[in-house]
């Protein structure tokens, strides 16, 4: 069993076994120090390049993991629920998983993938009205990810090792956590008929998406307006299109 890293040098030589490409961020800000990082999505990171960014790294500096990366992805739960949901699947204690002490309701868990699957995020259905809407997501894209030790800190009991993750797992982990879509959908088809549905629709829209999320409202409404399709209450299509305007109008009133 590996030893826990104790120096920025000990965790950048983990980060390495993986395979990963890693730079060097500002803790406070997320941003890299001037970097084209894209570059090593789409192609490895040598040692040279390696060694040329970490000789000298500022005093105040934060290893970030490029998605993709050495077949590497990141589970990123930002609310509690969503943190719960991924603990319960007992993911973070076959794979490195880490946090902010600030932050102890928020975790990733860090895997190994077979191709690079891209981003899916799906957003929370049970956080209170009013407070930042969290969200559980899969980052294997285009992306970084802040790692230890920069103001992050292994969770006590996972592994400094990478688990394989497959696509399966994946789309089971994602279709099981409440999410707005999952919850919204749910109580909409509690409705006994077409209107109650609709009346429905509308109010999971404004209750689950916060006006600011378009992204959210939006796949919110393809959920519901796909599941109405699966159960049209004996109507035709174009009738069942144009009674769901109004749920379309909701989720999208800048147009």
């Amino acid at each position: 069993m590996l030893s826990e890293p104790e120096s920025l040098e000990e965790w950048l030589s983990l980060y390495r076994s993986w395979g990963a490409a890693v730079i060097p961020t500002d803790p406070e800000s997320k941003r890299p120090f001037g970097l084209e990082w894209s570059r090593w999505y789409d192609a490895p990171m040598t040692e040279e390049e390696f060694k040329g960014l970490w000789e000298a790294p500022p005093e105040k500096v934060a290893p970030a993991i490029i998605g993709g990366s050495g077949q590497i992805a990141c589970w990123d739960a930002d609310c509690e629920h969503a943190t719960a949901h991924l603990k319960k699947t007992g993911l973070h204690q076959k794979s490195f998983a880490e946090f902010r002490p600030q932050t102890p309701d928020r975790l990733h868990v860090w895997v190994r993938v077979p191709a690079r699957l891209g981003t899916k995020k799906m957003t929370c259905g049970q956080c209170s009205a009013g407070e930042k809407v969290g969200k559980l997501e899969f980052r294997c894209a285009e992306s970084y990810t802040l790692a230890p030790p920069g103001h992050r800190r292994r969770l006590e009991g996972s592994p400094l090792s990478l688990a394989p993750i497959t696509k399966d797992e994946i789309e089971s982990i994602l279709s099981t956590f409440n999410s707005v879509k999952k919850v919204g959908v749910s109580e909409a088809l509690a409705s006994p008929d077409l209107r109650g549905f609709v009346k429905s629709a509308q109010d999971c829209i404004d209750k689950f998406i916060p006006r600011g999320e378009h992204g959210g409202r939006h796949d919110l409404a393809h959920a519901l307006i796909a599941t109405l399709r699966k159960r049209p209450f004996g109507l035709d299509k174009g009738t069942t299109r144009a009674i769901l305007i109004p749920v379309w109008e909701k989720a999208h009133p800048e147009g």
